[in-house]
């Protein structure tokens, strides 16, 4: 028999009487097992985006009520927004996720296939990021609180269609009702990757125009150092094109934007050179925008939700705290034609940030959604600027800023 880690929840023998009486009890419209958190891992919302979606859903123009469970609440017969309806005992809209990867839809105030297709429009755009499948969903169902209800109430206690009790409900509403996000796991790369393609060929754009402004200078000098530094900094663009001609998964970006970081101080040597200076310190990428070359220095950062820590800064990023202004963070899309700041974004962003920063990911990005979506991956502990070179850097602003 497997044993449980230690320290390990047990998972409750009444799931959805736990959840239900933590819900009715608590005037709440979110309840997440501990039990979930701990078999999610890296996957579990952040305590950001629990709070924020919490917030949210008091505040939506319906009554939505979403539980995170952990597996074995699959197990239990019977469907599971039914029997958290039964368990809280109050009309409104159903949305259980438990940790292996199932989420069901039902309501009492409109019909199923309503409800269906919102939390699989919800999914979709979520990347597979369940904190940003929770807040999805949660708009979509205030944005529906102002249409009528396309069946009356009492659907989930008498009503098949609304929650999909019976086998063939199931099959007919399987790509709503019952998802299963591994099955669907080629699906959400696909749109992960189609996510940050645009940011990490902006990227290589940036790093390719300078190579060539670079270039157009060397030509004259014939400076054979420069030209030596120039043509790795070729090389490695070389190498981040032929990965990202063959990228299926946007964690594998951390590749492409690793020789971007290496070629990038190779530019930053060749330009050291062409302008008499002394070579600069092998240091990565600024943490505001990579496109902003490799950093000269630490500054303080504070994410919205978590407390200061150091983070790299080009020259110019580093004279605008100087003066008192906070840098701007790069925004990023995120989804139907909205941008977010990029430690605010989902998991699709791990690998781009992890390959410019390494093993420095967790420190530099604890405390926001995109960290604690990412915090558990190897690839944040797998090469990096700092294997390659080494830098000081993380959390805890009381370090060198120097």
């Amino acid at each position: 028999m497997a044993r449980r880690a230690a320290g390990t929840p047990e998972p409750a023998a009444d799931p959805y009487g736990e959840a239900g009486r933590a819900l009715a009890e608590g005037d709440d419209h979110l309840y997440v097992s501990s039990a979930a958190v701990e078999e999610l891992g890296g996957l579990a919302p952040s305590a950001q985006q629990v709070e924020d979606l919490r917030q949210q859903l008091e505040a939506t123009s319906v009554d939505v009520y979403v539980a995170v469970l952990p597996a074995a609440a699959g197990q239990v017969e019977g469907a599971p927004p039914q029997l958290l309806y039964e368990a809280t005992g109050r009309p409104g809209t159903y949305l259980v996720v438990t940790a292996d990867g199932r989420f069901d839809a039902g309501s009492t105030d409109f019909a199923g296939s309503r409800v269906d297709a919102l939390a699989g429009e919800a999914y979709a755009e979520s990347g597979g990021d369940l904190g940003t499948f929770l807040t999805a969903f949660g708009t979509r169902m205030d944005d529906l609180g102002g249409a009528a209800a396309e069946e009356g109430p009492g659907g989930l206690p008498v009503d098949a269609r609304t929650v999909g009790l019976g086998a063939g409900a199931l099959a007919l509403l399987l790509l709503g009702s019952v998802v299963v996000w591994r099955r669907n796991r080629r699906r959400v790369e696909r749109a992960e990757v189609g996510l940050v393609m645009p940011v990490v060929l902006a990227d290589v754009t940036a790093y390719e125009e300078e190579l060539v402004r670079l270039d157009g200078r060397l030509a004259p000098t014939r400076d054979q150092a420069a030209a030596a530094s120039l043509s790795r900094a070729d090389r490695a663009l070389d190498r981040a094109r032929s990965v990202l001609d063959r990228v299926e998964r946007a964690d594998e970006m951390h590749e492409v934007t690793s020789a971007l970081a290496e070629g990038g101080w190779y530019l930053a040597v060749t330009r050291a050179r062409l302008d008499g200076e002394e070579q600069p310190q092998r240091r990565p990428p600024c943490f505001f925008d990579p496109r902003h070359g490799p950093s000269v220095t630490m500054v303080a950062w504070t994410p919205r939700g978590d407390g200061p820590r150091l983070v790299p800064a080009c020259a110019e990023d580093a004279a605008l705290d100087g003066d008192g202004i906070t840098p701007p963070v790069r925004e990023v899309p995120v989804g139907r034609g909205l941008v977010r700041p990029f430690p605010e974004a989902g998991r699709a962003y791990g690998g781009w940030f992890a390959g410019y920063h390494g093993a420095e990911t967790p420190g530099l990005l604890g405390g926001t959604p995109l960290g604690a979506a990412v915090g558990g991956e190897r690839l944040l502990t797998e090469g990096g600027f700092d294997a390659r070179g080494g830098w000081a850097g993380g959390r805890g602003i009381e370090e060198d800023r120097g």
